[in-house]
């Protein structure tokens, strides 16, 4: 926060950020730190999910961005295993 948003975002209302100017913040952290704009932009929509469920703004500008978008490094790929039930399921 402090490094990379606090200077932008801190003395904004939540009802005054745009997706625009998280676009252009996040891409911005994304050009020093690809890793940290990514969490940057996972923190923020948990933060603008949280107003949006106490009603502070209609929808959260947050959600549809994507590290993509901004440049940040992608999460990083996820291994799954089936369950018992699901592995019984596809044998079946």
């Amino acid at each position: 926060w402090k490094l990379h948003l606090e200077k932008q975002l801190a003395s904004m209302r939540v009802q005054d950020v745009t997706r625009a100017k998280l676009i252009e913040v996040l891409s911005d952290a994304a050009t020093k730190a690809r890793e940290e704009a990514r969490q940057c932009l996972i923190m923020l929509k948990g933060i603008l999910a949280y107003a949006e469920d106490l009603e502070q703004i209609e929808e959260s500008p947050a959600a549809s961005i994507t590290p993509a978008k901004i440049k940040a490094r992608p999460s990083p790929p996820r291994e799954r295993y089936l369950s018992l039930d699901e592995l019984t399921e596809v044998l079946l």
